[in-house]
């Protein structure tokens, strides 16, 4: 994913950063990045902003920075999965081109799951039974947690039509599409 003056930015919740004596660190679910000196610097300040509500043009006129120079400090971040570009969710082309963006983003932040120890543990077969069955029995609580949000969802849709929709039956969604 590749940055442009008009690229809506937003940190990921998996960026972490560490202040280093002469450097700054930036850990990734795919990397580890350094930045020292002004760059250091410059990407600390601008962190705070990567909310994805101000394109790169404007952030990097809102704190003094070249828009290229802002691009280059942002890529390597972009390329690591700790910032995404909300710009195809947020102005997209066609639904299609937005179900494209969110589902990227989505990939990209889930990676983080799966490289937890959990997880590692988990995949690798050597999970004890005590563990497998309390992730069962969570992820069975939250699935069915799932059934009270997916009605309240429905019951504060003004959409017509996607109100509909989001009633339906799981049987009926099945039934269409086939």
């Amino acid at each position: 994913m590749r940055l442009n003056s008009g690229s809506l930015p937003m940190l990921s919740p998996h960026a972490v950063f560490t202040e280093m004596p002469d450097s700054i660190l930036v850990d990734t679910p795919d990397a580890e990045l350094r930045y020292s000196g002004l760059s250091a610097r410059r990407v600390l300040t601008i962190a705070r902003d990567l909310d994805g509500a101000t394109d790169v043009m404007k952030l990097a006129l809102g704190h003094g920075n070249d828009v290229d120079a802002l691009i280059g400090l942002l890529n390597p971040m972009a390329d690591a999965g700790g910032v995404v570009d909300l710009s195809g969710v947020l102005n997209p082309g066609t639904v299609e081109d937005q179900l494209a963006a969110y589902y990227e983003i989505c990939d990209l932040w889930a990676k983080d799951i799966f490289i937890r120890p959990f997880w590692t543990i988990m995949l690798s077969g050597e999970a004890p039974p005590s563990l497998v069955l309390g992730w069962c029995k969570e992820f069975y609580h939250r699935t069915a947690g799932a059934d009270i949000h997916n009605a309240r969802a429905v019951d504060h849709c003004a959409d017509p039509e996607i109100r509909e929709w989001l009633g339906s039956k799981p049987n009926s969604l099945v039934a269409e599409s086939v």
